[in-house]
């Protein structure tokens, strides 16, 4: 199972760099995004100045996307998540930790182009598509 993190569903949402082709093609039963995710988008895409073509593209990606309800376990490997890299002295983003322990939890791998936020994160799989 692959997780899609923000920044590539972004990139998606944008067509940029290939991504809503790759999603496309991929199986829909092997790709999710979390709910943090789906929050971070239904955020963006309601923001002032966001144009329509970004805020109907996003609104389709949303429609499209299979959502992983964020529960207890990923509510507990984001806690875990946290407490490590504020350990190492590497916190991340709130959110970021969330989706890490979101795809800990399910045993996901995480799709981001951001594995500079995540590379810390004991027991995480990481893909970079860019």
């Amino acid at each position: 199972m692959l997780l899609i993190d923000t920044d590539i569903a972004s990139y998606a949402i944008k067509s940029q760099h290939g991504m809503a082709s790759k999603l496309l093609n991929l199986n829909p039963d092997n790709w999710a995004i979390s709910a943090i995710t789906h929050h971070e988008i239904s955020y963006g895409i309601s923001l002032d100045g966001v144009s329509s073509r970004i805020k109907i593209a996003g609104l389709a990606f949303l429609q499209a996307s299979k959502v992983l309800s964020f529960d207890n376990a990923a509510s507990q490997e984001a806690a875990m998540v946290r407490k490590q890299l504020r350990m190492l002295g590497k916190p991340s983003g709130h959110y970021d930790s969330l989706i890490a322990g979101h795809a800990i939890a399910i045993g996901a791998t995480l799709v981001t182009n951001n594995t500079r936020h995540f590379e810390n994160v004991r027991g995480l799989k990481l893909e970079n598509w860019l």
